[in-house]
């Protein structure tokens, strides 16, 4: 069964079998393919698995904070504050995540629009 997502300012809202959660967008760390789904980690440990595809998860989530750098994942900007990231490949924590070389440069430039945004946008 399908989980209903969707995000309202700056928070994911996933409803399934009659229940509701939310999660603040800045609290998701990273989003991988998982068979048939897909895991939304908040942190480095803790996951919630949904079951929608991770081409609908980036169409709803706002491209300024999150990017696909190749076809089983989705990553907030946010989560290189605490990671290294080195040629194509992001290290946080425990995780790993690879950067097609086609998009590595993309990603950077992308990264520093992430940036640039949050100083513009800082309260």
């Amino acid at each position: 069964m399908k989980n209903d997502i969707s995000v309202i300012g700056d928070v994911l809202i996933i409803a399934s079998n009659g229940k509701q959660t939310s999660h603040l967008l800045d609290d998701i760390s990273f989003i991988n393919v998982d068979k048939h789904a897909c895991k939304i980690y908040f942190g480095v440990l803790k996951f919630l698995k949904v079951n929608y595809c991770l081409d609908d998860l980036e169409r709803i989530l706002p491209q300024i904070s999150f990017y696909r750098p190749h076809a089983s994942f989705l990553f907030n900007f946010r989560i290189l504050l605490d990671a290294v990231m080195e040629n194509s490949l992001i290290i946080y924590f425990t995780h790993e995540i690879k950067i097609s070389e086609s998009k590595s440069s993309e990603c950077r430039a992308r990264y520093k629009e992430y940036l640039d945004w949050v100083a513009a946008n800082k309260k």
